[in-house]
């Protein structure tokens, strides 16, 4: 089985924002260079991503195990 990337409303808002793509989500938690835990218990994975870093928030694994994305950070 394998794992879908799925998100949410503020998610897809904050990607409009900040001119990020899904496949640039995608290549950040793929290739990330840094992985934390932050205090309300969600998994970060930074990258950069054609020399622009990204910060993607996962929250509680979703349906099936599903990644749910809650929010999308970019310089």
């Amino acid at each position: 089985m394998s794992r879908r990337v799925v998100y949410t409303k503020h998610a897809h808002d904050r990607m409009a924002q900040r001119n990020v793509t899904r496949e640039e989500v995608l290549e950040t938690i793929l290739n990330h260079h840094t992985t934390f835990t932050d205090p309300d218990g969600n998994r970060n994975y930074v990258g950069h991503v054609g020399g622009r870093p990204i910060r993607v928030v996962i929250g509680g694994d979703g349906v099936d195990g599903d990644l749910v994305v809650l929010t999308v950070i970019a310089d």
